[in-house]
């Protein structure tokens, strides 16, 4: 009954109806392995270590049991020792080989593997380790979709490995296996408007946008068609529904301006646009809790400001104990006269935590958002 109530009621209420079956069963395995998965959800430093204690005690009740020990790997992975996370992974695979969700952590593994060591600008020597890292994860990826075509999550962690090694080809033939698994997703659309872009066929392109805006809702339109992240902080058209025909006009007057060529039947500069707000939902999707990537702080710097021109990821442990779990995770996003820096909250959680121009030193006076939230944010010209 408490598993069944997962996800209808909230995660406090789930908690304590899972503590109470164990007060009455104390070797109940699967109340353990749900309560690491509740525990996990919390975000926290204390949740992940509670889940551990959680997912331990089932593991101790059905040391075989392969559900069990691959929620310890997920717990590893958000923990921060994904090497660890990975022998747990790898452990589980050999006992059973066609396991999707094992396979797809290994691939997520792999993936973000190949992208730190792409893109440290200090470990070019070791450009052999990346490309081992893409065989790896394309392996495991493939083989996920071949068992279980529906799931989505394979295509994503693939197409962000075809992407970011401009492999268009095969980008652009997995985002359409994608969308013949799932017509009417309108993110499947997306990543076929991004992949057609990306080889030039701009019509095609445009289409599959369209399509994909026909889909959305009226938020998610008024989000995908907004100039809200790409001009300064006063004067946005508005999301409501109920815009006035200035506001509509000056949107439009906005995409005109912004247009390099007038000669084609659609907006170019829109079309990048929208490329961006494809590649955030890909790149920057939170897998945790299934969240959009345009939604998160890293997916909405990458619409506002584009790519970064390098990127750089620190692991720091309590008391520099690598045994011990990571409880600070920082990302740095390097432009050409600012930086964006992100504290991490687990394996997929970055949050905006300070901007700052290149030179400055790092003080709250010199703070840069795309988001316009920070009092004390000065804007960059986009």
């Amino acid at each position: 009954m408490a598993v069944e109530q997962v996800g209808q009621v909230g995660r406090t209420k789930s908690v304590k109806a899972f503590e109470e079956i164990i007060s009455k069963e104390k070797d109940y395995a699967p109340a353990y392995n749900e309560l690491a998965k509740l525990h996990l959800l919390d975000h926290s430093v204390n949740g992940r270590q509670r889940a551990m204690r959680m997912i331990q005690q089932a593991i101790a009740t059905a040391p075989y049991n392969v559900e069990y020990r691959l929620t310890r790997g997920k717990i590893l992975w958000h923990q921060g020792f994904r090497s660890r996370a990975l022998n747990q992974f790898k452990d589980v695979i050999e006992k059973h080989p066609n396991n999707t969700d094992v396979l797809n952590g290994l691939g997520m593994f792999w993936v973000y593997e190949f992208l730190r060591i792409k893109d440290n600008t200090q470990t070019r020597d070791f450009r052999g380790f990346a490309q081992e890292a893409k065989q790896e994860a394309i392996q495991v990826l493939r083989k996920s979709i071949q068992l279980d075509g529906t799931n989505q999550t394979p295509y994503y962690l693939l197409g962000i490995l075809y992407f970011e090694d401009k492999y268009w080809d095969a980008f652009h033939a997995l985002m359409q296996a994608l969308r013949t698994q799932h017509p009417d997703d309108k993110n499947a659309l997306l990543f076929c408007g991004l992949a057609a872009y990306q080889i030039g066929e701009f019509d095609e392109s445009h289409g599959y946008y369209q399509r994909a805006l026909d889909l959305m809702s009226v938020e998610e339109r008024e989000l995908l068609d907004s100039i809200d992240l790409l001009v300064p902080g006063e004067g946005h058209a508005s999301r409501n529904t109920t815009q006035t025909i200035d506001e509509l006009l000056k949107r439009e007057m906005f995409w005109k301006r912004q247009d390099p060529l007038y000669l084609s039947k659609f907006n170019e500069r829109k079309m990048a646009h929208f490329g961006r707000m494809a590649y955030a939902n890909l790149r920057f999707r939170r897998f945790s809790d299934d969240v959009e990537g345009w939604q998160t702080d890293m997916g909405k710097t990458y619409i506002k400001f584009g790519r970064y021109r390098r990127r750089r990821t620190f692991f720091f442990s309590v008391g520099g104990d690598p045994y011990r779990a990571f409880y600070r995770m920082m990302e740095t996003w390097y432009y050409e006269t600012f930086k964006i820096e992100y504290c991490g909250n687990g394996a997929d959680r970055w949050s905006f935590c300070g901007g700052f121009e290149v030179g400055q030193v790092g003080t709250r006076n010199h703070l840069v958002t795309p988001f316009g939230k920070h009092p004390n944010a000065l804007s960059i010209p986009t």
